[in-house]
């Protein structure tokens, strides 16, 4: 956790409401970016995280444009109720998440 500035929270908010990554006049920014993406991507969402919500993080997942692997970490997926933090930090992530990632890492030989 690290402080950002207002003006970046209150774009983040902005970005948050209109359900979109974008410049500050609306204008996208990042999504043309993600089809570009060559790089193998294991994208993680928690079933309860406020911050950015699971619907956030498959937007990303479903413009990569490379390898890829979405996990959601929700109650209905049988998993702990996770947060934005939890996903790390949680009771359960050590059990439940980090092996998953582990694995992932493993089946691209990157550790």
């Amino acid at each position: 956790v690290s402080n950002i500035s207002s003006r970046l929270l209150l774009h983040f908010i902005y970005c948050a409401d209109k359900k979109a990554l974008c410049q500050e006049n609306g204008e996208p920014v990042y999504e043309e970016r993600l089809g570009k993406g060559k790089t193998p991507t294991l994208f993680l969402a928690g079933g309860g995280d406020k911050v950015v919500p699971p619907q956030s993080v498959r937007y990303g997942y479903e413009r990569w444009g490379s390898k890829k692997e979405w996990l959601l970490f929700s109650e209905q997926e049988g998993y702990e109720g996770y947060g934005h933090g939890d996903i790390l930090l949680g009771r359960e992530a050590p059990q439940e998440v980090y092996p998953k990632i582990s694995s992932w890492l493993e089946q691209r030989d990157i550790c």
